[in-house]
């Protein structure tokens, strides 16, 4: 190969890498996506959870007020009581914002209208068990991250080739073709 080869293969390993490029591209948004799924679900946990534990505060809030009438609890007991309430109501609050955002956000990196509610049930995504150098040597195969580094040692070894072109001198080749004999047929020239 020499001068145009070098530079044609470096273009073809600039355009693989553009397309693997594409690719990581394509994952990073998929990792976005499902970490705000995250988010919203955790969200929802939480809500449930806080849900709960207000619902046993109110107890408790109710039994507080039976012991202050009857004079066993103080009154700094009912104050304590109330600024956890008002604190649960408002991780409760934050949660409910947190949650309610998560689909917005969902359709704004999707590009789609999610119209339903988002509900997951606690399954396992696979009961397979897959050796941990299989998974490399998959994750080593189609990640395009890794695939896009490839293209660059590609484009490395390209330019390099190139540049051992340049040390190589040029050639020129010119052809002519001329009716008759430059000579006479006695040996002299005719000019």
């Amino acid at each position: 190969g020499g001068k145009i080869d070098a530079t044609v293969d470096i273009a073809l390993s600039k355009k693989t890498e553009s397309e693997h490029a594409l690719d990581e591209s394509g994952y990073l948004l998929i990792e976005n996506l499902l970490r705000t799924l995250q988010g919203y679900l955790q969200a929802d946990g939480n809500l449930h959870a806080l849900a709960e534990g207000k619902k046993h505060l109110m107890v408790l809030n109710e039994m507080l007020e039976r012991r202050i009438d009857a004079g066993v609890s103080s009154m700094a007991d009912r104050e304590l009581l109330k600024s956890r309430i008002a604190q649960i109501d408002a991780d409760i609050s934050a949660a409910q914002m947190k949650r309610s955002m998560a689909p917005s956000q969902l359709e704004l990196l999707s590009g789609e209208k999610i119209g339903c509610a988002i509900a997951l049930e606690n399954r396992v995504v696979s009961e397979q068990k897959v050796p941990m150098d299989q998974m490399l040597q998959e994750m080593f195969a189609t990640h395009p991250s890794l695939k896009k580094l490839l293209a660059q040692i590609t484009t490395a070894e390209a330019e390099k080739e190139k540049s051992k072109a340049v040390v190589w001198p040029n050639l020129s080749l010119r052809a002519e073709h001329l009716r008759g004999s430059v000579y006479s047929d006695d040996g002299t020239s005719d000019s």
